[in-house]
C-alpha cells in the first residue's frame, strides 16, 4: 500500500458500519453515509507536508459539497450538524494511527486505521453516527476509528 499524499482524494470509512462518510452535507447538515462507489462524494486531504505522517495535522475538503472549497471543521457540537469553512488547520484534524491496526511506518498508508482528533478541542470523532444523525465525540474507544 502506498503512502497517503497531500491533495489526494480519500474516503472516510466507519469501522462501525463499513460505510463511507459522504461530503454532500450542507452547513449544519447531519451525517450522510454510503458506499465506496460514490467517489464524487469523498474528501480531499490536505496536510502540512507533501506526505501525511502519523500525528500530522490535516484539513478535509468535501468533494461533493456545493460550497466553494468547503472544509469540514472539527468544531461541531455533540449531536450537532457539520461545520464547514475555510482551510484552517486550527479547525482541522490530527490523524493518529491506531496501534496494531496500521502500518509500522511513520507515514500514513492507504487502508490504515486512524483516530481523527479535533484540533478544536472536541476530542476524538466517533464514526458511530447513523444516517441523518449529528457528530459524536468521545475518547479513543473502538468507535472512534476510521480508515483512510
Amino acid at each position: 500500500m502506498g503512502k497517503v499524499k497531500n491533495g489526494k482524494p480519500i474516503h472516510l470509512q466507519s469501522v462501525c458500519t463499513g460505510q463511507m462518510l459522504h461530503s454532500n452535507m450542507a452547513e449544519g447538515g447531519m451525517c450522510s453515509w454510503g458506499g465506496p462507489e460514490h467517489t464524487e462524494l469523498g474528501w480531499r486531504l490536505f496536510g502540512e507536508h507533501f506526505r501525511i505522517k502519523d500525528g500530522g495535522q490535516v484539513v478535509l475538503m468535501g468533494i461533493g459539497n456545493t460550497e466553494e472549497r468547503a472544509f469540514m471543521h472539527s468544531n461541531a457540537e455533540e449531536g450537532g450538524g457539520f461545520s464547514f469553512g475555510g482551510e484552517q488547520f486550527e479547525h482541522g484534524w490530527t490523524l493518529q494511527k491506531v496501534p496494531g491496526e496500521s502500518s509500522e511506518s511513520k507515514w500514513l498508508k492507504w487502508g490504515d486505521t486512524v483516530y481523527m482528533i479535533s484540533n478544536h478541542g472536541k476530542g476524538y470523532w466517533h464514526s458511530n453516527s447513523e444516517e441523518g444523525a449529528g457528530f459524536s465525540w468521545g475518547d479513543e474507544r473502538q468507535i472512534g476509528r476510521a480508515h483512510v
